[in-house]
């Protein structure tokens, strides 16, 4: 039987064992529709280590062990497709995709080269020709280029080694070589652009945070500025990192107005779509006009993950200029792995970071030629329609305050009171907490610029309009229960009003 603990492992597969575990799986995602079940069975990590022996030892297992380990497994993970969860910025649940993992999984290969993956390779090739006509990247006249990466901060990061490189090609071989380099991005840019800047030698001194305005996108006239003083300092500055879809607030940075910058100074533009790229599947051209411009840029990140529906990983690097990633990142050495034949221009090994390499484009290719664009963008509108609901919820309550406008998915809001004694940024805190470790509801907070925390919800795809509306009012009853206990014991009404369907 495959499933023994003798090794090698023969070719012959208990199916008993597979059933079992697929029916657990079907029980599991069943269990995600009820919002009777918990998003979580929050557990402190001493208790969580007692409930399951995580020792590896000398003596292997058997199928009846494996078959419990993966129900406490289950048990005790985050559901990340429950119609509760509004955490991260990933959710949805597409069974084609799943499948295309499980596929991808059995079949392991790599996709360094053609002759190792050929389906593998003809597949991510024709989602990045998609994306890059879809982006403006490709067209008639330019070819583009891409390859998928393990995570949209992996792709920032390609970003900015292609630019690197293209502004200065002697780096790669020569380092660089005491030279000041100058990155700029908006305060609300991915936190993986400073890691970038220590990986890369460049200094997370060497980067420029831009200030963004009240609603999330950055100022390009303090961009220029910052710019112009850069090289008024002798450095040099060589690339730009825009955001579509920011991670707080999901802003979109306006970036007709900064490909205009980055041209007349010759800085490359990279802009991280990782969050927001899937807009581009939206059959609505006033959502669309989000994106204006971003066929300027040279570079972008797209991560399918996030709102495709997707297992993680599956991001994307996109660039303008066929041809440089591979001169930005081949070597010699690798004779062992790339041999001269027909298919030599389909490696994708040579131009990649890695070399092992999951066939992640699979449960990518599945989901989208199952659902079409069609299916997505129909899905993205019922998205935003539940973004107009939320929205109207908090602004007709007086106890909600809206933070900013939503622009995307990201719905920023908080609790509010009027007596001044109340710390709110405490009750909003301890009002989250109570509903993670109650396991009923999960989502985020965050800080705005001003110190104002607040809670950031991710509008989910599995959830409906009614478990918005039972949120806000378990909000409501948990607020009212704190404030009893802690501020206001006296207090025997009502002290808010619950939300109902508008």
């Amino acid at each position: 039987m495959i499933f023994n603990n003798h090794l090698p492992i023969t070719k012959q597969v208990d199916k008993r064992i597979l059933r079992r575990i697929f029916r657990m799986i079907g029980r599991y995602l069943n269990q995600n529709n009820s919002p009777d079940t918990l998003v979580l069975n929050y557990q402190k990590p001493g208790d969580l280590k007692k409930k399951i022996d995580l020792t590896i030892n000398e003596e292997g297992m058997d199928n009846e062990w494996l078959i419990k380990v993966l129900r406490k497994y289950l048990r005790y993970s985050v559901r990340t497709t429950h119609r509760n969860f509004s955490n991260q910025l990933f959710s949805a649940f597409t069974f084609p995709s799943f499948i295309g993992e499980i596929i991808a999984t059995l079949t392991n290969t790599t996709m360094a080269t053609y002759e190792a993956a050929p389906l593998g390779t003809l597949i991510e090739q024709e989602i990045i020709d998609k994306m890059n006509r879809l982006i403006g990247f490709k067209t008639e006249n330019n070819p583009a280029d891409g390859i998928m990466v393990p995570g949209g901060s992996y792709a920032n990061l390609m970003g900015l080694l292609c630019a690197r490189y293209k502004a200065m090609p002697e780096t790669k071989d020569k380092g660089i070589n005491g030279i000041q380099f100058r990155v700029f991005v908006s305060d609300q840019a991915h936190y993986s652009f400073k890691k970038m800047m220590n990986v890369t030698g460049l200094g997370t001194e060497s980067l420029t945070e831009i200030p963004s305005d009240e609603n999330g996108r950055m100022k390009t006239d303090l961009l220029e500025k910052a710019i112009k003083q850069s090289l008024e300092k002798g450095e040099k500055p060589f690339f730009i990192g825009a955001t579509a879809g920011t991670t707080v607030y999901g802003s979109f940075d306006p970036f007709r107005e900064i490909a205009a910058i980055a041209k007349k100074y010759n800085l490359w533009l990279h802009i991280d779509g990782a969050w927001g790229g899937t807009l581009l599947l939206y059959k609505n051209k006033k959502k669309q006009k989000l994106l204006d411009g971003i066929e300027l840029a040279d570079s972008f990140t797209w991560d399918a993950h996030k709102m495709m529906g997707v297992p993680l990983y599956a991001s994307f690097f996109l660039s303008k200029h066929d041809g440089l990633m591979l001169k930005c990142n081949a070597v010699q050495g690798a004779d062992y792995l790339f041999h001269s034949t027909e298919n030599t221009s389909l490696d994708t090994g040579p131009k990649s970071l890695q070399c092992g390499r999951h066939v992640d484009a699979l449960k990518v290719w599945l989901a989208w030629k199952f659902y079409g664009d069609r299916g997505y963008s129909n899905m993205i509108n019922d998205l935003y329609s539940k973004v107009n609901y939320l929205k109207k919820l908090i602004t007709q309550n007086p106890w909600f305050e809206l933070i900013a406008d939503p622009q995307y998915f990201n719905v920023c809001f908080r609790i509010v009171h009027p007596k001044n004694s109340i710390d709110m940024n405490e009750m909003n805190m301890e009002i989250r907490d109570r509903l993670f470790r109650s396991g009923s509801y999960f989502t985020n907070y965050s800080v705005s610029k001003n110190g104002i925390v607040f809670f950031r919800l991710i509008v989910n795809p599995n959830s409906t309009k009614s478990d918005y509306r039972d949120f806000m009012n378990k909000l409501i009853n948990t607020t009212e229960s704190i404030l009893k206990e802690k501020y206001l014991p006296d207090q025997s009404a009502h002290i808010f009003n619950t939300v109902e369907d508008q």
